[in-house]
């Protein structure tokens, strides 16, 4: 879940997640309504970007569930995992997709040996590899749906989508920032390289 404040001239953006909490119950998370968290909340709007799925192995840093404080939004618990402060006038930059975001905040994605890893690669070269799949807008997209995701995604002009078996352990580090995109589909994947 995504909540947008505006401080002066500063747009502020909360991104929650039941992450080390729960498996975000369908039955709850069905009952969640954008435009009363909205007004509950004070915010200038919510954005229900799920259910998501991990398609990393493991993650390691980043936020600690057992050391946050939990929110609860309708009765689903979750921990505020990024926060991101731009100024209203760069707001624009956040829109679209396959659009080059940095995130701050330091973590380890783990991608194990005879994993299925899913791509994108800029017209630059850049590699994004996907962290997660969401259903927000593609109800019917699972796991074993996305080696086919080539064939539904729009992509811009010279881009690519690619997807490989590893064949040895792979780790995506960021120190200080992670650089991500976001697929028309809401599936979000993590800058790789170079």
């Amino acid at each position: 879940m995504r909540q947008v404040f505006r401080d002066g001239l500063t747009l502020r953006i909360e991104i929650y997640s039941t992450m080390g909490l729960s498996d975000c119950p369908d039955d709850i998370w069905a009952t969640l309504d954008a435009d009363a968290l909205t007004e509950e909340n004070g915010a200038m709007g919510v954005q229900l970007n799920g259910p998501r799925y991990w398609v990393l192995n493991n993650v390691v840093g980043g936020v600690d569930a057992s050391n946050s404080q939990v929110f609860d939004f309708g009765g689903l618990e979750m921990i505020q995992t990024v926060q991101l402060e731009i100024p209203v006038m760069e707001a624009t930059s956040l829109q679209g997709n396959y659009n080059p975001n940095e995130v701050q905040g330091s973590a380890t994605f783990v991608y194990t040996a005879g994993s299925r890893v899913y791509e994108l690669v800029s017209p630059e070269g850049d590699v994004y590899r996907m962290q997660s799949y969401s259903q927000s807008i593609d109800p019917s997209l699972t796991l074993d749906t996305l080696e086919n995701l080539g064939d539904q995604l729009d992509l811009p002009d010279d881009w690519q989508f690619q997807t490989s078996v590893l064949t040895e352990d792979s780790e995506v580090s960021s120190a200080d920032t992670t650089v991500v995109v976001q697929d028309e589909l809401g599936n979000s994947y993590v800058k790789v390289s170079p």
